[in-house]
């Protein structure tokens, strides 16, 4: 009898496990948003890796590529993997073989500490939905609370990214 009690309660355990499992999963891939749906694959996408330099910094990251809802795809720091305080985030029109320019000075390198617009360009290569390629641009620094950025470039940034996939 008690041999029947430990089976039962284990099947029901079991089953209880890998129902909340199946309902957990479901829950956390599904929004009912399909524009916020379709970010959420991106985001959960295989990361690639970044590796760049700027202000005397090297950094080495996990890396994505998303395409927002607007129809720009940002590049860079992986949004939810990264670990580095020191990110960098580029904004471009499209994503093709050749030369893009990064969105006129409108996204960010964050370099131990101080904010940073960046302007520039990006290289891609792509291959299929496999992308890689490099990056250049300025650093203009956002310096306190000020909305705006100095007109000054603060220095250079430069990299190569690998591993990314178009969605």
């Amino acid at each position: 009898m008690i041999k029947k009690i430990f089976l039962f309660s284990l099947f029901l355990t079991t089953n209880l496990t890998t129902n909340l499992f199946l309902v957990t999963n479901f829950g956390y891939s599904q929004s009912g948003n399909p524009k916020f749906d379709a970010l959420l694959n991106q985001v959960q996408a295989k990361p690639g890796s970044i590796h760049w330099e700027g202000k005397g910094a090297l950094i080495e990251d996990k890396a994505s590529l998303v395409k927002g809802t607007n129809g720009i795809y940002v590049l860079g720091s992986h949004l939810s993997l990264s670990e580095e305080p020191s990110q960098v985030h580029l904004a471009v029109s499209e994503v093709v073989n050749g030369v893009v320019a990064i969105n006129q000075r409108s996204f960010t390198a964050i370099i131990n500490g101080p904010v940073y617009e960046v302007s520039g360009k990006v290289t891609f290569k792509v291959v299929g939905k496999s992308v890689s390629g490099t990056f250049t641009g300025d650093l203009y620094e956002i310096k306190g609370k000020k909305a705006k950025a100095e007109e000054k470039s603060s220095g250079k940034i430069a990299g190569n990214f690998t591993g990314l996939t178009l969605k």
